[in-house]
């Protein structure tokens, strides 16, 4: 007698349907339902999950698909949270790198304003380490009352434009509760208002347009570079301060939609480094994500733009060569990256990085007053100018790289949205993962497999080629960068290779390069 066939059954015993079975045996993602497939294409579930979740619960509605999406997600964060893992050393690496970055950066300013040697910068602190590294080094407290009411109404400002200008809502990537978050893109009006009105207050201060009332660009330097220092030291404030009240605010969950506390360690050093939540916000105001462009990005730009100035004041109606190509660099990198607004709610910073000092610092303070270096070294150096040709070589060198950028970038977003099957007039070259994802090797992406950083270091070392092989100093952005970006490179690649393993292997061999073709 021919034994009974078995039936697949659910927990709460309905029959598997044949619609999953067929699922399960074609392993095609597209025929999955949408919510679990969006949380595969944003990699919140691997296929053979989705799979298993679909298998499990029949699919009744949207609300019940909804809340089921977000069931998993929330267990699958719970379970993350019992394990915690250290970056930056721990506890003792990130206090270390609290205060070894301002230090870092004080010298650099000090060492450029001084005109000195990068061997010759560094005697004070071989000679007394403990003094040149102590807490009065950088946070004197001789801080006139002008330099915090500039940095907080540089703030304030900038706070107002994101509040009244007009914008775009955009939905930002999944969360691990399953959930995402709408965010308010008017970034790129932002910086265009911030311009108008610096050229307003340029026009008042050559030709008295509006009878000398508005802010003198140049009195940053009101008291020689001793009135930028004092700047710096008052931004740095601001942000030790504002990770505080952050960190502050988290324990007390004042943060709407219960984001407080996510990422909490239980140690106070690190999750006030590391920061103890991933969006806080205040209503619709997302603080990470503010921070993130607006305040540090735009500053940068404007200091350039100042520096320039004074330059112009002091060589008798003129700027060189070399500040020009700096300040147009930098004022269209940012034009475009505001530009590609959107593109920013799916860097790592946005999706997974807490919101604690290390972000609130390097975007108030490392921004601005580190990648200004070659805006800085120019204003103190007036001398160093390249010429109209050199010049020339570098302005298409730094397009070159903008090209490689932006390029690789659209072939990657257009791939990852479906807005094109063809990568440089062919059809795009791909692996079909076992998660159901896509690598794409095709354009850019079948010469390296990080063609994108490559284009930001061509970029950044044009930036710096303006200001000559005087000092290194100015070459310290592009020489930063390049380790920050093969450390990342790096980490993606352990990333990669422990999520897809014997596709990424595969595409590593048709993709062998890491950034630079043929090189690396």
């Amino acid at each position: 007698m021919a034994r009974k066939k078995a039936t697949s059954k659910t927990p709460s015993g309905k029959r598997r349907s044949s619609r999953i079975k067929d699922i399960d045996a074609k392993n095609d993602i597209s025929k999955l339902p949408s919510d679990l497939k969006k949380l595969v294409e944003d990699e919140s579930l691997t296929l053979k999950q989705a799979f298993a979740l679909a298998a499990e619960t029949p699919k009744k509605s949207s609300r019940r698909s909804k809340s089921r999406s977000k069931k998993v997600a929330t267990k699958a964060s719970s379970s993350e949270k019992k394990t915690v893992h250290w970056e930056f050393g721990g506890p003792i690496g990130s206090w270390i790198t609290m205060w070894s970055l301002p230090a870092v950066n004080y010298w650099m300013l000090t060492s450029i304003t001084n005109k000195s040697s990068v061997q010759d910068s560094l005697q004070p602190l071989m000679d007394n380490p403990v003094e040149w590294l102590g807490f009065g080094t950088f946070f004197t407290t001789d801080l006139a009352q002008y330099s915090f009411s500039i940095y907080i109404t540089w703030f304030a400002f900038q706070v107002l434009l994101h509040f009244i200008l007009p914008g775009a809502n955009e939905k930002g990537t999944v969360l691990p509760n399953g959930t995402r978050l709408n965010y308010y893109l008017n970034g790129f009006r932002a910086y265009m208002v911030t311009l108008i009105a610096f050229s307003a207050c340029v026009m008042d201060k050559l030709h008295g347009t509006f009878n000398h009332q508005l802010f003198d660009p140049t009195s940053i330097f009101e008291d020689g570079v001793e009135s930028y220092i004092k700047i710096f030291r008052a931004a740095n404030i601001f942000a030790w301060v504002f990770a505080l009240v952050l960190y502050t605010l988290c324990q007390f969950n004042a943060f709407d939609g219960g984001l407080n506390n996510q990422r909490c360690t239980g140690c106070v050093p690190y999750d006030y480094f590391m920061g103890s939540t991933t969006n806080p916000r205040v209503g619709w105001f997302d603080l990470k994500f503010f921070c993130e462009s607006r305040p540090g990005l735009i500053l940068w730009v404007m200091f350039n733009f100042s520096m320039a100035l004074k330059q112009y004041e002091e060589l008798d109606g003129r700027i060189t060569y070399s500040m020009g190509l700096v300040c147009f660099f930098q004022f269209f990198y940012i034009l475009d990256y505001f530009w590609q607004e959107q593109s920013i709610l799916t860097t790592m910073d946005i999706k997974h990085d807490p919101f604690g000092w290390m972000l609130c610092w390097g975007d108030l303070v490392w921004v601005p007053f580190s990648y200004t270096l070659q805006g800085f070294y120019l204003y103190i150096n007036p001398d160093v100018d390249v010429g109209l040709i050199p010049g020339v070589c570098i302005f298409a060198l730094h397009f070159l790289g903008y090209r490689i950028f932006r390029e690789s970038n659209n072939q990657k977003h257009n791939f990852r949205t479906g807005a094109t099957k063809t990568t440089w007039g062919e059809k795009s070259k791909f692996i079909k993962t076992e998660r159901g994802t896509k690598l794409l090797h095709s354009g850019w992406w079948g010469l390296s497999r990080h063609p994108n950083y490559l284009g930001d270091v061509t970029m950044a070392l044009a930036y710096s080629l303006p200001c000559g092989f005087g000092s290194l100093f100015p070459y310290f952005y592009p020489i930063y960068f390049w380790i920050l970006l093969v450390h990342r490179e790096r980490r993606d690649n352990h990333h990669c290779s422990t999520k897809y393993g014997k596709d990424w292997v595969n595409y590593c061999e048709k993709v062998p390069y890491r950034i630079i073709p043929y090189v690396y």
